[in-house]
């Protein structure tokens, strides 16, 4: 078996020649509580893999950290990413070569695969991104989170295998009080950790107000770390940008906010760095976030940051300590497999209302039916959370929130993801779903520590309506009443072009706007309808 692998140079991956063969290695890893980083990393992987066959799993399992490795030597190749897919790689093969690439473009150009795939360019239509391992094109493999794919050369054996599932192990049965105690122990190693992996460089933090960003600049003042900046973006004005200065003055931190003037964002959507870091960040499976990308953009016209800043952000708290499951388990009367499709359609594949045809819910019923190996039977809601988590873990979370991290490294810019460390990943899906449910042992470990005085009686209230807003919905209401239509459906269309938190609609005009807002979901509709119309991915 022939392995080609097609390396997309950047200045982050680092190559190390070994005996055997060579390593490629981005990112930084843990192992056995001593941390490796850059050519260094990459000689340990070495050292772990270069004889490792076939116990991958095991020793995978041992390897923590934000990282994507290849080794390659004439036995075989190894190529995997971590349990997150912070950095993603892509594959393709046929009957005696296999081809590995940390550029899903260039895998594309090399090979010619332009073929584009039916049911992934409808899912990407209706979620964002393309689930399970393929992409937009036929033949054009992604590794997902927690996988690794294994080329034996000799025998010709092509294996993608998991080592890694956010599903419990065996649930925890301690008290909330107990669990308090080892969460606060936990944290406390992962913060450490973190703060050992930045070596006293400048973090750059962006404050929404939330929960997660609050927290990891809490724990990061707790801890005496004083070179951070914090900044928050979108109108001016909004709560969330009220209470994200709040807490910076609080915490005795720098803040900024940066303002996302309309026209001035719709420039830079439509302009060439845009469409270059598109391209960039797609892997041809995920819809390119753009929200820190603006306000980067703006701060580095000013040179504002400087070149040795590490970004910080809170994702994705929320989703490991229970904010995603759904509200609605403790309630549901459906057939646990019927409630469990239900769900994930409404919150992940519902970009446009319109789409939801019975035979579009048909085919993505029977992938999430059969990624999830969903049968008959009568779930406990415990298995329903764990179902319901392992796809927003697998798909949602590492397929598109955590591809956000692209941007920062499109800005020349290295991240850290403390919230997805490995030790609270393992910590949170042990707890029991009722326990984490609505992030209620989270929210009360905040609470009871209140660290640096922020978490305790701070809440500031929905957001207030202006007048006209006010006016607006009251009529929208009357006239749906009255034409028996949905209101909620229409202050949707005709409201949300004004009240998002900022400008995040691409069109150019409200009247454009209009012609089918009434179906949309939010601003990521329409960057997915503008992506797959410019990349010609129409069928």
């Amino acid at each position: 078996m022939l392995v080609s692998i097609i390396y997309e140079k950047n200045s982050r991956w680092h190559i190390e020649p070994t005996q055997k063969g060579r390593v490629f290695f981005i990112g930084f890893l843990w192992y056995k509580e001593v941390l490796y980083m850059g050519s260094s990393a990459a000689r340990k992987i070495d050292a772990i893999f270069s004889g490792a066959a076939p116990a991958f799993r095991e020793k995978l399992n041992e390897c923590q950290g934000h990282f994507a490795f290849i080794v390659d030597t004439p036995e075989f190749t190894l190529a995997c990413v971590d349990k997150i897919r912070s950095t993603p790689l892509f594959y393709s093969s046929e009957s005696q070569s296999c081809y590995i690439s940390n550029s899903a473009r260039r895998l594309q150009s090399k090979r010619n695969l332009f073929r584009p795939h039916a049911d992934s360019i409808l899912e990407f239509n209706m979620a964002g991104y393309v689930t399970g391992l393929r992409s937009l094109c036929e033949d054009l493999f992604q590794l997902q989170a927690g996988e690794y794919l294994f080329v034996d050369k000799k025998s010709g054996q092509v294996q993608r295998e998991d080592y890694y599932l956010f599903s419990p192990n065996k649930l925890n049965p301690k008290s909330d009080d107990e669990l308090l105690d080892e969460l606060d122990q936990v944290s406390r190693k992962v913060f450490f950790r973190l703060i050992e992996s930045l070596n006293g460089r400048p973090v750059w933090l962006p404050l929404s107000g939330g929960l997660d960003s609050r927290w990891i600049l809490a724990m990061l003042r707790e801890l005496k770390y004083d070179r951070i900046v914090t900044f928050s973006y979108g109108k001016p004005g909004h709560p969330e940008v009220a209470r994200a200065k709040i807490i910076a003055e609080k915490l005795s931190v720098s803040w900024r906010f940066v303002e996302y003037p309309p026209q001035r964002t719709r420039r830079l959507y439509d302009s060439d760095d845009r469409r270059k870091y598109s391209d960039f960040a797609d892997g041809l499976s995920s819809v390119p976030a753009l929200n820190d990308y603006y306000a980067i953009s703006f701060l580095q016209e000013q040179d504002l940051i400087p070149h040795d800043a590490i970004f910080i952000n809170g994702q994705t708290g929320d989703f490991l300590t229970g904010g995603h499951i759904p509200k609605n388990i403790v309630r549901s009367s459906q057939h646990p497999r019927q409630f469990i499709l239900e769900e994930i359609i409404s919150k992940h594949l519902s970009l446009w209302i319109n789409l939801k045809t019975p035979e579009n819910l048909k085919r993505v019923s029977a992938n999430i039916i059969e990624q999830l190996h969903l049968d008959d039977k009568n779930y406990s809601q415990q298995e329903v959370a764990q179902k319901f988590e392992l796809w927003e873990w697998r798909e949602r979370q590492a397929k598109f929130v955590v591809n956000g991290q692209r941007i920062y490294e499109w800005f020349g810019y290295d991240w850290r993801l403390p919230c997805w460390d490995d030790e609270l990943m393992l910590f949170w899906q042990n707890i029991p779903w009722n326990q984490r449910f609505q992030q209620a042992l989270h929210k009360k470990y905040l609470n009871t520590k209140n660290f640096g005085g922020v978490f305790n009686d701070f809440y500031m209230g929905p957001h207030p309506l202006q007048n006209w807003e006010r006016l607006a919905i009251y009529a929208l209401i009357f006239y749906g009443k009255m034409s028996k239509q949905e209101p909620q459906r229409l202050i949707h269309k005709y409201l949300e072009y004004f009240t998002n938190y900022a400008p995040f609609y691409i069109q150019k005009s409200y009247r454009e706007f209009l012609k089918d807002s009434y179906w949309h979901r939010n601003a990521c509709s329409y960057f997915v309808k503008d992506y797959l119309k410019t990349n010609h991915f129409q069928i």
